[in-house]
């Protein structure tokens, strides 16, 4: 039996606005925040993948995601500076999501975007 991983994530978006969210595809849910399929974050313009973390079902991820929202702004801003727990995308927490493309791939992918490379696939950060 295959074991599905769930992630826990937050988005910071247009540099103001943290978006916390849960998915079993986090390749896959980036694209749809940055193509606009999302309703909430659709309104922003430029989203940053800022924290993660990873879970082995649905259920664990979807009590932390609702304790993350619960929280205020500082104590998001705490978990994301590594102050209340471990992000596992700490290498890419600066990396934005300018230029994500539709086609999915096994193996990491890199395109250009504002200040350096922009990373398409996220399993080198553990996910």
């Amino acid at each position: 039996m295959k074991t599905e991983t769930w992630y826990t994530y937050i988005l910071l978006c247009d540099q103001k606005t943290f978006y916390v969210g849960m998915t079993n595809d986090l390749e896959n849910r980036l694209i749809e925040h940055k193509t606009k399929q999302s309703f909430f974050t659709k309104k922003f313009s430029d989203m940053r993948l800022v924290y993660c973390e990873k879970y082995t079902t649905d259920h664990e991820a979807a009590l932390r995601e609702k304790q993350i929202k619960g929280w205020g702004r500082t104590k998001k801003q705490m978990l994301i500076d590594g102050k209340l727990g471990v992000n596992i995308c700490t290498d890419f927490a600066d990396v934005s999501l300018v230029e994500l493309t539709e086609s999915k791939s096994t193996s990491p992918e890199f395109t250009e975007g504002r200040g350096g490379a922009v990373l398409l696939i996220f399993e080198p950060c553990g996910l």
